[in-house]
């Protein structure tokens, strides 16, 4: 394994991440425990030492996921980098919940350290802007986690490219098979819904709504027609709640049932071996 240093520190970690926003299966997707453990134990196998979190991945599912596999064990966790993330609220009725002022600082980093059974981190993200805080104030409680061993190595991660929000269009390319509201989409993309249609607009010149469908049909289409799958098989998959919607909405998009393009690839293959 090549192993690559995090920007100007000596901390070596695997050139690919492992990310554990799927560890759980909490949001309705993702992998169940078992299927996760699988998932990072495999990766460990192979070389992989950096694993990559955040405090509110699958309801703080993933920490305990994570904490379960390689925190739990001493000499496993001597081995391995851990990455979280703070900024997002999970405790959403306490307005210190969230955000990037101290106290939610210190409070969410203590709880993720519980959940991932660790004293220390070895990164330490800042998930998303938070406008009503100094970022002084931010700076000044990372180096005291800094000094007080709650995370290993002198530096701030920021991620977001903008304040209060990280890259729309990227997000959504990678993760429009999954099947959450509008409200979900935003707050994962660190905006309230109105601004995440605003913004979803500017950068694909349509609704959400329109743009999801339209991607999740054309993934479902090669899915039905390139890997010769069956659509009880891949509307889930793709993102759609039930049969009879995705069957609906794929006659309606292409002009033919599911069932049908099936049925004539089918014919063809038979054809194909005729001769």
């Amino acid at each position: 394994m090549n192993y690559k240093t995090v920007g100007r520190s000596g901390l070596r970690v695997s050139p690919v991440c492992l990310g554990g926003m799927t560890f759980g299966d909490d949001w309705g997707w993702g992998a169940d425990e078992t299927e996760s453990e699988k998932i990072i134990k495999r990766f460990m196998e192979i070389g992989g030492n950096f694993i990559d979190t955040a405090n509110v991945y699958t309801n703080n599912h993933s920490e305990k996921i994570i904490g379960n596999v390689v925190g739990r064990h001493s000499s496993t966790r001597a081995g391995m980098v851990l990455a979280t993330k703070f900024g997002m609220n999970v405790f959403p009725y306490n307005p210190n919940g969230g955000g990037n002022g101290t106290k939610a600082i210190m409070e969410n980093v203590h709880h993720s350290l519980r959940r991932l059974q660790t004293d220390y981190v070895d990164l330490l993200w800042i998930h998303a802007w938070d406008w009503n805080t100094p970022m002084e104030e931010t700076l000044r409680t990372m180096n005291d986690l800094v000094s007080a061993g709650k995370v290993s190595i002198d530096n701030v991660l920021a991620y977001f490219e903008e304040p209060g929000k990280i890259n729309l269009a990227e997000f959504m390319e990678r993760n429009f098979m999954f099947n959450m509201t509008m409200e979900k989409f935003g707050y994962l993309t660190c905006r309230t819904l109105t601004t995440f249609k605003r913004d979803f607009k500017k950068a694909f010149s349509t609704t959400p709504r329109k743009w999801l469908t339209q991607k999740r049909l054309e993934l479902a289409h090669y899915q039905l027609s390139e890997k010769q799958r069956k659509p009880i098989d891949v509307y889930f998959e793709v993102g759609f709640e039930n049969l009879s919607h995705f069957s609906y909405a794929f006659k309606k998009r292409f002009g033919y049932p599911p069932n049908a393009l099936v049925e004539k690839i089918a014919v063809s293959q038979n054809k194909m071996t005729m001769l």
